[in-house]
């Protein structure tokens, strides 16, 4: 209901406001101190495209007022019906400990760094990996209806698209989803856009990682609920 809540960590419910003009929020960080709101959102058209030249981070001051957009939406969001979809439903925004702004589009293989003011942009990934193929093609609009994953149309073209995005104590993690046969790929990387280590497959759906860099991930029990796994990366 574009409705920001504020919670304590006990659950007591502090404050909430509306976001208007935002048919969506995607993921939303927040600056140190807890003063400023990030909204990752996105406003599409009828053929599920964005109007070129749109900023999809959105700032807002913890009582709903906004301040400021920034970070213009990628090529293919804007050129290829469905994939502004795609990233309505898979792009992050993060905030490390000194306040720079990571933001990750689902369609792009690409990290982009901003200063604490959403300005000053870097581009952290010099070599987008061989094995992730974007995708070229427009996405069936019927195929958001009927789960668009499992859409006949991915059968014969496998594509990757950026499904995670988190922060590590010395870098970050970007987690590329496979379209057919449905995998993750996991690569991680140093502040600076350096591989570490790359290229890590899994069945296994990533929930998060914690202060000291390690991995947790989520396997549905056939018998209800879930297992949660957790992993150590090793050098």
């Amino acid at each position: 209901n574009r409705r920001v809540s504020f919670f304590r960590s006990d659950g007591e419910f502090l404050r909430s406001f509306l976001v208007p003009g935002l048919h969506h929020n995607v993921s939303i960080a927040l600056m140190p101190g807890d003063t400023l709101v990030l909204i990752c959102g996105l406003e599409f058209n009828a053929q599920f495209m964005i109007e070129e030249g749109s900023r999809i981070v959105h700032v807002y001051t913890h009582t709903g007022h906004y301040i400021r957009s920034f970070h213009e939406v990628g090529s293919r969001a804007t050129k290829i019906e469905g994939i502004a979809a795609l990233n309505l439903f898979n792009s992050t925004v993060r905030v490390d400990s000194q306040g720079h702004i990571y933001v990750v589009e689902a369609s792009e293989y690409q990290v982009t760094r901003y200063d604490t003011s959403g300005q000053n942009a870097t581009t952290l990934i010099k070599t987008v990996p061989a094995y992730f193929h974007p995708i070229h093609e427009p996405i069936p609009l019927d195929a958001f209806g009927r789960g668009w994953e499992t859409h006949n149309w991915w059968k014969e073209k496998p594509r990757h698209y950026i499904i995670f995005f988190y922060l590590l104590p010395k870098g970050f993690v970007l987690v590329a989803r496979t379209t057919t046969p449905s995998f993750y790929t996991l690569d991680v990387y140093d502040y600076d856009g350096n591989p570490i280590k790359t290229g890590i497959q899994t069945d296994l759906r990533l929930a998060g990682t914690d202060y000291r860099g390690r991995f947790y991930f989520l396997k549905i029990n056939p018998s209800g609920g879930y297992f949660l796994y957790r992993y150590t990366l090793k050098k």
